[in-house]
């Protein structure tokens, strides 16, 4: 409810997406919920919001957001991907 994980709306109770949780440490995923509070601004649906996550990005070295928080846990690699999540919607990103 708080829009820091994004779910999918199925029947009465909502999915989670399970692309979220960090396969190696079975958290969520570092910096998630920060991405995803910034993406919130942005009134995106559920379908978008799994697109920015999962999507190659060149940026990203030829991987996606998710993977490259995954490989790269730090601040420097959140600050990467905050700055396509403010861009997000905008004509060229």
């Amino acid at each position: 409810k708080s829009k820091l994980i994004i779910t999918i709306n199925s029947g009465s109770t909502p999915q989670v997406p399970v692309f979220q949780i960090d396969e190696n440490t079975t958290k969520i995923l570092f910096g998630l919920e920060k991405v995803n509070a910034e993406l919130a601004t942005k009134d995106l649906g559920s379908s978008s919001l799994c697109t920015f996550w999962l999507s190659t990005r060149s940026r990203f070295d030829g991987v996606s957001a998710r993977d490259y928080l995954q490989a790269n846990p730090n601040k420097n690699a959140l600050e990467k991907v905050l700055f396509l999540a403010r861009r997000e919607g905008e004509m060229g990103y």
